[in-house]
């Protein structure tokens, strides 16, 4: 075998350089050793865009080339494993460069993952009072910064303490409590709800309930109070009965988001005789608002199990009656499939 062989046997990432096979055939022939023929591929521009992060500012190289895919592959691992959409967002050889350049190795990237990880998860409560007490938002980037750098936590620190040294008026603060609070409920996919009764019902949770009242809540409990208001609402709405913050908390401990029990309800409430009566029918038992909680939020067995007979007799009662059909979802959640006359 030739040079030319031995390189593309070699060196199988000279694939992706974009060089001629011609170039690379003409450049081997006259060079003495494959060092001198790498020399020379390390110089074109494909070379470069394919390997963006191996040189270092003095030349010298951080790695091998095998060892940079292995690295990139690594890389793009942990990413996948936090969620990120690798093959979108990290697919091509520069979106993973400023990790090479910033000589992170795939270890401490790992952790360093981990740490914004737990930023994103634990931080709202955190940023939501930054906000309200100081008017400024408070990104996972700068908190990221003061988990991770002893300096960058005492100057946040400071910013915090000097922007509090006087506090907001009271009015300044309800309004920016409030804008949370309705961040919160748009985030979850609720109806819209009116600004300024919104923060008339925080002006009031605040004050326990009468507004100019002695009772004084703190920022969060006046945001959780909030968003059992806002679910309240929505099982009030559907005709159910309104569910304790206590069987919310329940619930929500469950890891069932805002925007998922409000849909629940309200498809509830809406086929509540219905379903009350399929499930009579076929276990010969009641199913209430709590069964439909159990079954549908805290996948207790004997009511999901009560609720599917339910709908399947619904199923086979709709198909000769041309009457609404429902189907269970992957996730044991019930879903409408529509009208049939089968």
């Amino acid at each position: 075998m030739g040079l030319f062989d031995d390189l593309q046997g070699n060196y199988p990432w000279l694939a992706d350089l974009g060089i001629s096979p011609a170039w690379l055939q003409s450049t081997a022939a006259q060079a003495n050793s494959a060092a001198e023929v790498l020399a020379e591929i390390r110089g074109t521009p494909g070379y470069q865009r394919r390997f963006g992060g191996l040189k270092r500012n003095d030349g010298s190289l951080r790695m091998s080339e095998a060892q940079y895919i292995q690295t990139e592959n690594s890389y793009r691992q942990n990413l996948r494993q936090f969620g990120y959409d690798v093959d979108k967002d990290f697919k091509t050889p520069d979106t993973l460069v400023d990790w090479f350049k910033s000589e992170v190795a795939p270890d401490e990237q790992r952790t360093r993952l981990e740490v914004l990880d737990g930023v994103k998860k634990s931080s709202q409560a955190t940023r939501d009072i930054y906000y309200v007490y100081t008017g400024k938002e408070l990104t996972i980037e700068e908190l990221y910064g003061a988990k991770t750098n002893e300096v960058a936590a005492k100057r946040l620190y400071r910013q915090y303490r000097d922007s509090v040294a006087v506090p907001p008026d009271y009015q300044t603060w309800l309004t920016r409590a409030t804008q949370v609070a309705l961040g919160k409920v748009t985030e979850s996919g609720a109806d819209a709800i009116d600004p300024e009764y919104a923060r008339s019902l925080m002006d009031q949770i605040h004050h326990g309930g009468t507004p100019g009242g002695s009772t004084r809540l703190s920022l969060i409990e006046m945001l959780s109070s909030f968003e059992f208001a806002t679910i309240g609402a929505a099982a009030v709405n559907a005709g159910l009965g309104l569910p304790t913050k206590e069987r919310l908390a329940t619930i929500r401990a469950a890891g069932v988001d805002k925007a998922k029990m409000i849909d629940a309800y309200s498809q509830f409430g809406q086929n509540q005789k219905s379903f009350t009566a399929a499930v009579q029918r076929a276990r010969g038992r009641t199913f209430d608002q709590k069964d439909f909680e159990d079954s549908q939020f805290l996948g207790d067995a004997e009511d999901t199990e009560a609720l599917n007979s339910g709908l399947q007799y619904m199923e086979a009662a709709g198909k000769g009656q041309g009457s609404f059909r429902f189907d269970e979802s992957q996730t044991g959640r019930f879903v409408q499939r529509g009208l049939t006359n089968r």
